[in-house]
């Protein structure tokens, strides 16, 4: 009889740690070729999540789609990059964009997308495994978080993660405000590796939309000394950003001698572009709700749309766009006045 225990005692497998889960959890997103899912989130205090559904595709290639639906109020914000364009579609002002400059990181950024939220809560807060729970017949990992420092987009202050044991894929989560619980999300069809089809990579906007073409070639990663070298007219960059807000890198697109200087805050996760290029005579279509402006003696005007502003004018032959991407516009203090502060600031490459 001893043996036979001996034996038994041999053959089970001892639960993972909390750090064990996290790291598989990490390991299995950093090796995945692909990955899909839907997430329907709801809030008790965050109106701009509530009945908020977010549906994901992407490819380690570099491809992938987000559509991020409002059911309640109607809205919807596209962003799809097949790995040759990138088209985002704004259903509050009607708008399309091909080949925005400061969609780069969206996917990873937005803290609708769970990649967003993996990265700033499971690897920079210290886990803690609360137990298991089978949820559709399915044995999960609960792993709790609180934070050293709450959630920008979300000041809240623990979270709840449930992971599948079996592929670490996540199942729901729940963030939580002084013990209250005020934002839940639920994961449906959660899958890694399917091979996604390209045809999953496109959408096709409204026909009424307004198309805004931007860049027509793919920036490259430069320094600012070969950006300034390269271009023909004057490159500029402000002697003023927000608190907060550091130099990240530069790119440059040699069709239209296009330069964008990038700036990050890392802890709002809030990308600001400066964008110039030589002015061209064709006009733009104008977009919904935009306001005249000046910034000093020159005209331009400025308009908000989802999780972004921008600020646009042209001096000198040369058209200038500052672009703030806020995830959820919490960057409220950064308005119009401050990024007028920010054009205004704008002093030739040394």
């Amino acid at each position: 009889m001893g043996s036979v225990l001996l034996i038994t005692g041999c053959t089970e497998q001892p639960e993972p740690s909390a750090k064990e889960v996290v790291n598989n959890t990490i390991e299995k997103f950093e090796s995945a070729n692909d990955y899909s899912y839907s997430m329907v989130l709801n809030s008790s205090e965050y109106e701009e999540v509530n009945n908020v559904t977010t549906e994901v595709f992407y490819e380690s290639s570099g491809k992938g789609k987000m559509i991020i639906e409002k059911s309640s109020e109607d809205l919807i914000y596209v962003v799809v990059n097949n790995g040759n364009n990138i088209l985002t579609y704004d259903s509050e002002h009607g708008v399309v964009t091909t080949n925005p400059n400061s969609t780069s990181n969206v996917f990873q950024e937005n803290p609708l997308t769970y990649y967003s939220l993996m990265e700033r809560i499971i690897e920079d807060n210290e886990p803690k495994l609360q137990g298991t729970e089978t949820i559709n017949g399915n044995k999960t990992y609960i792993l709790e978080f609180v934070f050293e420092s709450s959630i920008p987009e979300f000041p809240v202050d623990s979270a709840k993660f449930w992971i599948n044991s079996e592929d670490r894929a996540p199942v729901k989560y729940e963030l939580y405000k002084d013990g209250e619980l005020v934002i839940s999300a639920a994961f449906k069809n959660f899958r890694f590796d399917t091979g996604i089809p390209d045809e999953e990579f496109e959408y096709q906007p409204p026909e009424n939309a307004k198309v805004i073409e931007q860049q027509k070639s793919a920036p490259q990663n430069v320094t600012l000394d070969e950006a300034k070298n390269r271009v023909n007219y004057e490159l500029k960059m402000p002697s003023y950003v927000p608190d907060g807000f550091e130099f990240d890198h530069v790119q440059y697109a040699p069709d239209t001698s296009l330069v964008v200087i990038y700036y990050e805050n890392e802890v709002m996760r809030s990308v600001l572009a400066v964008v110039q290029m030589p002015y061209e005579s064709s006009q733009k279509p104008e977009v919904a709700d935009q306001e005249n402006t000046t910034i000093g003696t020159t005209k331009g005007n400025y308009f908000e749309s989802a999780n972004s502003k921008h600020l646009k004018w042209s001096e000198n032959n040369i058209e200038y766009t500052i672009m703030l991407n806020a995830p959820l516009e919490r960057d409220n203090e950064i308005d119009k006045g401050e990024m007028i502060k920010i054009a205004e600031s704008l002093e030739p490459v040394e």
